[in-house]
């Protein structure tokens, strides 16, 4: 670490030295043009202007011709930030893996195929990462897992294999938001500048973001498994009491409330709804158990028990998702000044 004093030049200006063996290593004299970025808590001096480079990667499909494995690749790339991802081939690349390509590409939003030949495939991002800040995405991820959630208990009650095709729509939906939010992040932390455009305000916030997003698709592939297990009930027939359906209709409406309240809680930091989250999670997972006993005792079809017991393992794993963004949220509150919390760095 090199230290330095703030220096005044003229009446307005202030400056501060270079280390001379940094700017001997970089071929730096008088007179060069540096380029400063401001960062989320730092200013980082490059040589070159980031702002108009364009990160691309090559991948060999020569060396590794599994269709599934350059699939994957694809996808890593987008979610690294490349801005384009070129798949080559000196043999030409085989239909499946064009096809398992393409299949991903449509997939991850913003990404598309803007040239193919028999020997190489070029995919390019085409949507400026700045449009879309980190809030607004999960905003938008939070109503869609709602949703499913809501239509996933309706399929279980009402025995509507309409419900359970709608879930499935959506999830695929929410797979690409939740590819872009991993994205956004991954590039905040190469791309400094473009933090505070998207509302990262530091670094450890990426973790928390990272984490949130994550609970949040889960949560949607839970609410996803909810619907498929409705389908076997129905195939079963339905002979299911009037009171074991209500008991899980109720708890699936508390369990949608309390997802709303764990985003809103990480989004805005409201503490109180945070412990609103904490404290509603002990006594609906012991509603559960008990629903659970019950079922044992009412339920004689062996099938459909198995079923609604799955059902309320993926609730109870909603709920867990949910007590981990309330975690995260505290964890951002104590982080950010207000009048609970006052941080200071000595």
């Amino acid at each position: 670490m090199h230290v330095r004093r703030l220096q005044r030049l003229g009446t307005t200006t202030i400056v501060v030295s270079l280390p001379r063996k940094w700017v001997k290593d970089k071929g730096l004299k008088q007179g060069d043009v540096v380029y400063l970025e401001e960062g989320i808590d730092s200013i980082v001096l490059h040589t070159s202007n980031k702002a108009q480079q364009t990160y691309k990667i090559t991948i060999n499909a020569e060396l590794e011709p599994n269709p599934e494995t350059l699939a994957r690749l694809v996808t890593a790339s987008y979610l690294q930030g490349y801005d384009e991802v070129r798949i080559i081939s000196q043999t030409g690349l085989l239909l499946e893996q064009v096809e398992e390509i393409q299949a991903v590409v449509e997939r991850l939003p913003g990404f598309e195929v803007l040239e193919q030949t028999p020997n190489q495939l070029v995919i390019q991002g085409i949507v400026d990462p700045a449009k879309f800040t980190v809030d607004s995405i999960m905003k938008r991820m939070q109503v869609m897992v709602s949703s499913m959630i809501n239509a996933s208990i309706d399929a279980v009650i009402e025995g509507m294999p309409e419900k359970a095709a709608e879930v499935s729509r959506v999830e695929s939906k929410l797979d690409e938001l939740y590819f872009l939010v991993v994205r956004q992040l991954l590039l905040s932390v190469r791309n400094p500048s473009l933090a505070k455009i998207i509302g990262i305000d530091s670094v450890p916030a990426v973790t928390g973001y990272r984490l949130v997003s994550k609970a949040i698709e889960e949560i949607g592939d839970y609410a996803l498994a909810i619907s498929k297990e409705s389908l076997n009930i129905k195939r079963r027939g339905r002979g299911i009491e009037k009171e074991i359906l209500t008991q899980i209709m109720t708890i699936g409406e508390e369990v949608s409330t309390i997802f709303g309240r764990a985003v809103n809680a990480f989004l805005t930091l409201d503490i109180k709804l945070i412990n609103s989250v904490f404290q509603q999670i002990p006594p609906l997972a012991e509603r559960i158990v008990k629903l659970e006993s019950d079922m044992l005792e009412k339920i004689k079809d062996p099938q459909i028990l198995i079923s609604l017991r799955l059902v309320m393992r993926y609730i109870s794993g909603i709920i867990d998702q949910c007590r981990i963004i309330a975690e995260v949220a505290v964890n951002k509150f104590v982080r950010i000044d207000s009048k609970i919390c006052i941080t200071e760095v000595s």
